[in-house]
């Protein structure tokens, strides 16, 4: 070929080629002409099933990638039916297919969301929100559920695999419930990634609810078949300082609800954690770190939680627990078992550290009372109750809006054994303390109550309770009613001489204890009977032997001031020509003293 032939054949095939470039280079400006307002707005609509609107028109940007911009968008339910959400977004900007727009069509490749608010009426309207019947991932969800309702076993090849959400970044997002604006998600910043429907759903990102930052992730591996009702391995975590939570297990979104899983749930402060999550607190919730891990299933509104591993302030347990969400009164039931365990935190009386600050104890206040029924069945090797020591202990705990009940069933404590329990009454506004202490070591109950002047030691046993107001401990003391029985068997009193005693009693007038200190003072055996009546204990029998004397003691003793105002008798134990010395006590619990009303005895 002529050289000026190969010179036109290049600057043909160079001129071709120009003008290639210069139509693929043009196709976006072209395909912008043809999109418009309504057609953008169209395949929106057309996606989430809501109507929308505009606050201008859209901006096309064709470099350095062909997209569009929204702004000030608003999405609302056609007809405004009852619950249904609207989306407000300051911005939208949404990479486009350009090939797609070419033929006049609108296919969305990526959306960046900015500062879009989504309000729903209220939080139950959230939880059962739904997309509307218009929406086409709307219409896949119903085709794919229609399917599995006929054939549940269908494989998801079966389903049908449209294009779905793509590529989604929420900026600065928020969520509201109503007018409630402590409920609140904001700050949202996420990312959702959804392909195509049966591909996997992601779902991860920050929000900040009730003041605290948090991540959470969803991942799960049909979206189609998690949305549909079919069954779906999920991967889902919540993390923030106050509280980690993950599960990953099989969730069918089907009704009922099936779920089935590893959960671990942990966090710093349990009360704290409820603080923050909008729930009722009580006392009984554990200030220092939980966690919990267990194999969890749930259907129908029922979660059960096997082979538990508990760890509460540092106290591990082992166990199972049942959590019912489908009745009116959320209730949590099983049974728990501790190597040890501190039970104080679950009796309000128990938060006094010795008996002497009975009358400061914060008020009742239906203390037990949480976010949740409670009916849970406690064991522990070891266990404490206030001050209290206990050995092999069992116990229930049964909270409930009327009514909030501690019951210590059995323990080996004091050298005995050890029943208790508390209740507070909602309904009929009453507290109860009941203790039945048989067989204990009255030494080891003084020390473990702060006693170390004039401390016995022998065995006793004890039955005594007392009910009234539930207002304060201190009014339950001055307005209940009840009853105290104590025996006592082969014991003694330190710092008391008996010889010392009788002298200042044949002697006559005033003595304290200080001024016959000594002994021990031996008691061969004794019984206290009294009732209890608007805060006073009533003396009906008191009465103690000693080798060579019985001593009888009657009277009143005012509880919340601590008074005594007590007569007493000491009757030689066999027949001798020796008079019996009555007295008088008065003062104090901690100070008493005595009057002889005998003086010097006269012989008989």
């Amino acid at each position: 070929m002529p050289l000026a032939g190969k010179k036109r054949l290049l600057w043909t095939l160079a001129g071709a080629v120009f003008l290639a470039a210069t139509l693929l280079m043009a196709l976006p400006f072209v395909a912008s002409t043809r999109i418009v307002t309504d057609r953008i707005a169209g395949e929106l609509s057309a996606i989430s099933g809501y109507q929308v609107h505009l606050g201008a028109p859209p901006e096309i940007d064709v470099w350095p990638s062909f997209q569009a911009r929204l702004r000030q968008v608003v999405m609302e339910p056609s007809g405004d039916p009852p619950g249904a959400p609207r989306l407000e977004a300051e911005e939208i900007v949404a990479g486009l297919d350009a090939w797609s727009a070419l033929r006049g069509e609108v296919r969305f490749r990526a959306m960046t969301i900015t500062r879009p608010a989504l309000r729903f009426a209220d939080m139950w309207s959230a939880a059962t929100w739904s997309l509307p019947p218009s929406a086409r991932l709307g219409r896949a969800v119903r085709t794919a559920r229609a399917i599995l309702a006929q054939a549940p076993d269908k494989q998801s090849a079966d389903l049908p695999d449209d294009a779905a959400l793509g590529n989604v970044v929420i900026e600065n997002g928020r969520v509201d419930f109503g007018n409630d604006e402590t409920a609140s998600i904001t700050s949202i910043d996420a990312t959702l990634a959804w392909p195509r429907l049966l591909q996997p759903l992601r779902f991860s990102g920050l929000a900040i609810w009730h003041g605290e930052p948090a991540e959470f992730a969803l991942k799960a591996d049909s979206g189609l078949a998690l949305l549909s009702g079919g069954r779906s391995l999920i991967e889902t975590s919540i993390k923030s300082k106050l509280a980690t939570i993950r599960f990953d297990g099989t969730l069918e979104a089907a009704i009922p609800l099936l779920i089935e899983g590893k959960a671990h749930v942990a966090s710093p402060s349990m009360k704290r954690a409820f603080e923050w999550a909008g729930n009722l607190t009580s006392p009984l919730m554990p200030i220092g770190d939980f966690s919990l891990d267990a194999a969890l299933t749930g259907s129908g509104g029922r979660v059960k939680l096997d082979d538990v591993r508990i760890a509460i302030e540092g106290q591990a347990g082992t166990g199972a627990l049942e959590i019912g969400l489908d009745q009116p009164e959320q209730a949590i039931s099983g049974t728990l078992a501790f190597e040890t365990l501190d039970l104080t935190p679950l009796v309000p009386a128990a938060t006094a550290p010795t008996l002497q600050a009975a009358g400061n104890m914060p008020a009742v206040e239906h203390a037990l009372v949480g976010p949740f029924a409670l009916d849970l069945r406690l064991s522990a090797d070891s266990a404490r109750l206030g001050p209290i020591e206990l050995a092999k202990a069992a116990a229930t705990l049964n909270v409930r809006p009327e009514i909030s009940a501690f019951d210590l069933s059995d323990a080996s404590a004091l050298g005995g054994n050890v029943q208790a329990g508390f209740r507070a009454s909602r309904q009929d506004g009453v507290a109860e303390i009941s203790l039945r202490a048989v067989d204990i070591d009255t030494g080891l109950l003084a020390d473990a109550v702060g006693v170390t002047k004039r401390k016995p030691s022998g065995k006793a046993t004890i039955n005594a309770m007392i009910k009234g107001p539930d207002v304060d401990w201190r009014r339950l003391l001055a307005s209940g009613n009840g009853t105290v029985s104590i025996k006592l068997a082969d014991g003694a009193i330190n710092d008391i001489d008996h010889a010392a005693f009788i002298a200042h009693a044949h002697a006559g007038g005033f003595f304290g204890l200080d001024e016959v200190a000594g002994g021990p003072l031996r008691i061969k055996e004794g019984e206290i009977r009294a009732s209890l009546a608007a805060g006073i204990a009533k003396i009906e029998k008191c009465e103690f032997r000693t080798a060579d004397t019985t001593v009888a003691i009657s009277g009143i003793i005012p509880l919340p001031d601590k008074g005594l105002a007590l007569s007493g008798r000491m009757t030689p134990a066999s027949e001798s020509e020796a008079a019996p010395l009555d007295f008088f006590v008065g003062g104090s619990w901690t100070s008493p003293f005595f009057y002889s009303l005998s003086g010097t005895p006269s012989k008989q």
